[in-house]
């Protein structure tokens, strides 16, 4: 729920969309991550990717699903995969090229190739805006990424090679426009077919004309990474190179119909069942996370009250009488936050909350347990406190910083938790949905 929360949050401050429709995002995301099998925190992560790269509305979303279908079927980190998607969306324009049809070719891609997904997001970006402004497509480059992975060239190598071959092709020397002349071309008359006929169709061409002059090669592309990229591509392996670019071509609904085998497999059921369980749980932890942050403005206040007494040598009774009212707030505050406490402890799924219970929470859980209400014991409930900072050699000082310091790790999440409200009634339909959802995990795996 925090890192869902954070996630959403910067978001709203970061990326400056309106908290409504950012509420709303959240909303789908998190039905998406749940259909997918991936946990919410991972979508709500991607989204912030997505929606910082700039895409808003329903193109973000198709990015999100996109690559959240892309996840499951095992080519990678959901935000890895929406980066290269978001990158070329951006370098070819939505008109261009849908989200579907990027991850499409980036599953086809990895496929075919010897490449990682991470390695391809973090080296095509590079080869995008060249190739998208000399009319080279999205599938295209993702070809070639595949057909230089087969001989062993790492993705990062492949985008040295691709970019040079097509920076010759941009702005050629004037050794390399005499070598083209020789053969009856020109780079303008190959740009042009590139843009018509595509990269293969060129780099055929030129292998017909490059075929038995060597120098010539060299002299049309003198950098020795994109003579490497040419050899490579259209030497032994030439029609390897056709077959992966034909699969390129014709990779429309490759992360659907992947997704669809992988929908049927056990791992996948399961995947399911824990992240729903686990998503739907959410909403019931930012009301629980709400309370908790309301306690800590409580502490806050009571410890830099008694903060200021400057411990035992002053005259405490004088200053806890003067602040018998911000003590009173601090009581109810602390009421509810130890039965919001004592539920969250109570909930069957402990390992979503983790271990973390030294001796040092457990005094301050007990601290705040001091305070019942009808009681009127703040001589006590300093005696309790100046017992924690003897034990644990803190002061008063210290125990309003350190409140301050959870208050403004939480303050992310009040943003978004604010905006609901908890009741006992909504907790306890939390927790029936909590064991019911276990009770679902419970059966697919007897089923399995």
């Amino acid at each position: 729920a925090k890192q869902f929360d954070k996630s959403m949050t910067q978001i709203k401050s970061l990326v400056g969309i309106a908290g409504d429709e950012v509420d709303k995002m959240g909303d789908i995301a998190l039905e998406m991550a749940t259909k997918t099998g991936r946990s919410a925190n991972e979508a709500a992560e991607a989204l912030f990717f997505i929606t910082s790269a700039g895409l808003r509305g329903s193109d973000a979303m198709e990015v999100l699903e996109a690559s959240l279908k892309a996840a499951a079927i095992g080519l990678g980190e959901t935000k890895t995969i929406s980066d290269l998607a978001t990158s070329a969306l951006n370098a070819y324009g939505s008109a261009n090229l849908s989200a579907t049809e990027a991850t499409d070719v980036m599953v086809t891609a990895v496929r075919e190739g010897k490449l990682e997904a991470s390695e391809l997001a973090q080296s095509m970006g590079r080869v995008l805006p060249l190739a998208s402004a000399m009319g080279v497509e999205f599938h295209e480059v993702g070809a070639a990424f595949a057909a230089l992975s087969r001989t062993g060239t790492n993705a990062a190598e492949a985008s040295t090679q691709v970019r040079g071959i097509l920076a010759s092709l941009l702005k050629p020397t004037q050794q390399a426009e005499e070598a083209l002349s020789e053969m009856g071309l020109s780079s303008k008359e190959l740009r042009l077919q590139l843009r018509e006929k595509g990269l293969l169709s060129t780099l055929q061409t030129l292998q017909k004309n490059f075929e038995g002059n060597d120098e010539a090669s060299s002299k049309v592309f003198g950098n020795v990474r994109a003579l490497s990229g040419v050899l490579d591509l259209m030497g032994a392996n030439a029609e390897g190179t056709a077959e992966i670019f034909s699969s390129l071509t014709n990779s429309l609904n490759a992360t659907s119909q992947a997704f669809e085998v992988v929908e049927e497999s056990v791992s996948q059921k399961l995947d399911k069942s824990i992240a729903k369980l686990g998503n739907d749980t959410i909403p019931f932890f930012q009301g629980a996370l709400l309370v908790v942050t309301d306690a800590l403005n409580g502490l806050i206040s009571t410890f830099q009250i008694l903060g200021d007494v400057g411990g035992p040598s002053g005259d405490l009774k004088r200053q806890i009488d003067a602040n018998k009212k911000s003590l009173d707030e601090f009581t109810v505050s602390g009421k509810q936050a130890s039965k919001e406490m004592k539920k969250l402890f109570a909930l069957p799924f402990d390992s979503l909350l983790g271990d973390d219970k030294d001796k040092q929470e457990d005094l301050l859980l007990a601290n705040i347990l001091t305070f019942q209400k009808g009681e009127d014991k703040p001589k006590e409930a300093f005696n309790t406190l100046d017992e924690f900072n003897k034990k644990f050699n803190t002061s008063f000082k210290d125990l309003s910083e350190i409140t301050n310091e959870v208050q403004f790790d939480l303050f992310l999440l009040n943003d978004t938790a604010n905006l609901l409200t908890t009741t006992t009634r909504g907790m306890a339909k939390g927790l029936d949905i909590s064991k019911l959802k276990l009770l679902e995990f419970k059966t697919v795996i007897e089923e399995t």
